[in-house]
């Protein structure tokens, strides 16, 4: 900050000068207008960046369906084919005595099973829910069971029983994988419904945010026409006075 001779502050003068410069600036019409259309413009962008954050959240919503819901609902239902085809292959092995297609047999079994396991993760990774996480540790538990018992089984020995046992151990791990798409399916369901109520809470903000947007720049133009008018009409009353030649009225200011 300057100072002058006589110990005054200049910055402080021009800051105030600069002050008033804009507040006569906002009596003007020129000025007036400036002021309306730069309120115009702060409500319009105002409105179109949360326009633009609804439509970022819409497609996070649409992110997440893909992502989680779908993607746990398919790992599911993946892992129910790849225990299917466990029990397929392991029935194709009982039967065959071709010890090259019984160990070719036993390699696509264990195949599965990991494919299995990995499905499985995929559809806890994915899952919105803790009942996926316990349904899948269940799935997980049951086929390691009936792995145990068909490995203990031999097919010229075993006893009907014990046939019997695993079958039944089977219907159980069956019944777990149904669960378990059937919890994903409903996690899915809950996830549609939530992201359809924040779409319609989006929509209905953003149809009050515009309705306000347009009451507020139809009262700016108000504003605008009432600051304008009169001016403009005293200006052109005087201005008809002098073209008729009275010079002597008084112009008003």
């Amino acid at each position: 900050m300057r100072w002058n001779r006589t110990g005054s502050k200049v910055g402080g003068r021009s800051g105030a000068g600069a002050l008033r410069r804009i507040a006569d600036a906002g009596t003007t019409i020129r000025g007036r207008i400036l002021v309306a259309f730069l309120t115009m413009s702060l409500i319009t962008g105002t409105l179109g960046i949360y326009a633009i954050q609804g439509l970022q959240e819409a497609g996070e919503l649409v992110n997440r369906t893909y992502d989680e819901s779908l993607m746990s609902i398919n790992y599911a239902r993946a892992a129910a084919a790849d225990f299917a085809n466990m029990r397929s292959a392991f029935a194709r092995r009982m039967v065959t005595r071709d010890p090259a297609a019984a160990a070719k047999l036993d390699a696509a079994i264990n195949e599965l099973a990991s494919t299995l396991t990995e499905d499985l993760g995929i559809a806890v990774e994915r899952s919105q829910s803790d009942r996926v996480v316990r349904s899948a540790k269940a799935v997980q538990e049951g086929v390691e069971l009936w792995e145990t018992m068909r490995h203990g089984l031999d097919g010229s020995t075993a006893k009907i029983a014990a046939w019997d046992a695993l079958d039944h151990q089977a219907g159980i791990v069956d019944g777990q994988i149904e669960l378990l798409v059937n919890y994903t399916a409903g996690d899915g369901f809950v996830f549609r419904q939530t992201a359809r109520k924040v779409v319609a809470q989006e929509v209905r903000f953003n149809l009050i945010a515009m309705a306000v947007a347009l009451i507020l720049s139809g009262f700016v133009a108000y504003l605008l026409n009432r600051r304008i008018t009169g001016p403009l009409a005293a200006a052109s009353s005087v201005a008809a006075r002098i073209a008729a030649g009275r010079l002597d009225d008084a112009v008003p200011t």
